[in-house]
């Protein structure tokens, strides 16, 4: 009977209001009255039966409208699980899974434009502005190494280059210094050359002056 005529407290409670913040359901004067009076006529705790499928029907609601983005979402760093939807209203379920999901795909614009992965991540980071910031001081950072390495590489090119510079006017200097001592080494030997030929024509002469005088 009570099925027939829509008074189970399956059927009121499609039409109940369940209150997350309270969590329990939503009861103005004329629900407190219906409720006592079906108590009273049905010998049960209508209200708490009423309330027990208001709940039941408000977490289902949630789950079918949310529960794929849930999954997506789940195990986020930096974020707790979703939990109890009872303790949810649509409308902060949804700004919930919005924060997470704004998050995410921050995250992945982050190692896409970095080429970085999870572990470049400040993980305990959330905001979306600041992780996509970090992008673009991570690729600046980048950047610098880079130009860093560069001119460190140029300078040990130039140092390089001076030190072949150094070492071949070492050679050069090397080589004007043994021609030298080749051009001093010749001219001593001609010298002595030329004082030998003078002493051997010295003694020749006093050799045909010695017989001239013999004679």
């Amino acid at each position: 009977m009570w099925d027939y005529l829509g008074l189970t407290p399956e059927k009121i409670a499609e039409d109940e209001t369940w209150d997350p913040i309270k969590g329990k359901r939503t009861r103005d004067t004329g629900d407190k009255v219906g409720d006592a009076v079906m108590g009273f006529l049905t010998g049960t705790d209508y209200a708490k039966e009423v309330q027990k499928h208001t709940k039941t029907n408000h977490v289902d609601h949630l789950t079918k409208y949310y529960s794929d983005r849930i999954k997506k979402t789940k195990g986020l760093e930096g974020y707790d699980d979703i939990g109890d939807l009872s303790k949810l209203s649509a409308e902060k379920l949804d700004q919930e899974l919005k924060n997470r999901e704004a998050t995410r795909n921050a995250r992945s614009t982050f190692k896409v434009k970095t080429g970085g992965t999870d572990a470049d991540l400040d993980l305990t980071v959330t905001d979306p502005g600041t992780i996509v910031a970090g992008a673009t001081k991570y690729i600046k950072d980048e950047n610098t190494v880079k130009e860093n390495k560069a001119e460190d590489f140029k300078m040990l090119l130039l140092d390089q280059q001076g030190r072949r510079s150094d070492n071949q006017f070492a050679v050069q200097m090397a080589q004007v210094d043994y021609q030298n001592r080749a051009a001093e080494m010749k001219d001593a030997r001609l010298e002595r050359r030329d004082r030998q030929s003078a002493i051997q024509q010295m003694m020749a002469g006093l050799a045909t002056m010695g017989a001239s005088i013999a004679i």
